[in-house]
């Protein structure tokens, strides 16, 4: 029990994302910007910088060795690919997406790395 109160924040989040993941896009907000990579990569990076985060609170609660860290860059990488997956797989108005799944794996990465570095 203790585990998945560390682990709320990370866990909320993980509910938000398949919820924001699922929902069919012509009911989500239109965002107009002339960036090169798109607000959509944008939003998959930092959902899942996000995860990592809330992750790594979760470890620091248990007081778990720093290389855990970089786990949670892992694990929000492959919940980000199984999120792919599923939009792919069970719904016609979502698609699978190579290039969402690489924004997913590089937000989620980065803050890990990002974390694990400054923490030594």
């Amino acid at each position: 029990m203790k585990i998945i109160f560390a682990f709320k924040w990370a866990i909320i989040w993980a509910v938000c994302i398949l919820i924001l993941c699922i929902m069919n896009p012509s009911k989500l907000p239109s965002i107009r910007v002339n960036w090169d990579i798109g607000p959509d990569k944008f939003a998959h990076f930092t959902m899942f910088a996000i995860m990592s985060f809330s992750l790594i609170i979760g470890i620091q609660k248990l007081d778990w060795k720093k290389k855990y860290y970089l786990f949670a860059g892992i694990i929000s990488s492959a919940y980000g690919v199984i999120i792919e997956i599923i939009q792919g797989s069970f719904f016609v108005y979502r698609s699978f997406d190579y290039a969402d799944m690489i924004a997913n794996a590089i937000g989620a990465i980065s803050i890990s790395i990002l974390l694990f570095m400054r923490s030594k």
